[in-house]
């Protein structure tokens, strides 16, 4: 995975204060309750522009296939546990 700078993959890579979620494709700052990240739309470090969250999609088309409620389910199709239900779309 390519990140857009050397400081954000070190972070990601070697602490759990920066997330990046490969199935929205989306950056946050990680709270220290584990449980809440905030959403970013830059970089902290070298302030280019990240890619916009593609969260909203991912639910969108997984109502179209039926599955309501797609957080709480453990028997999503395996493209859609990682960032292949994307790929072939960008």
């Amino acid at each position: 995975m390519a990140f857009c700078c050397d400081d954000m993959a070190q972070y990601i890579r070697d602490t759990q204060l920066v997330h990046y979620s490969d199935v929205f494709d989306e950056y946050g700052i990680s709270f220290h309750d584990d449980a809440s990240v905030l959403l970013i739309q830059y970089c902290p470090w070298c302030g280019r522009k990240l890619p916009d969250s593609k969260r909203g999609e991912w639910f969108e088309e997984l109502e179209q296939l039926g599955y309501d409620e797609p957080l709480s389910r453990n028997d999503l199709p395996a493209a859609y546990q990682c960032a292949k239900w994307r790929a072939d779309r960008e």
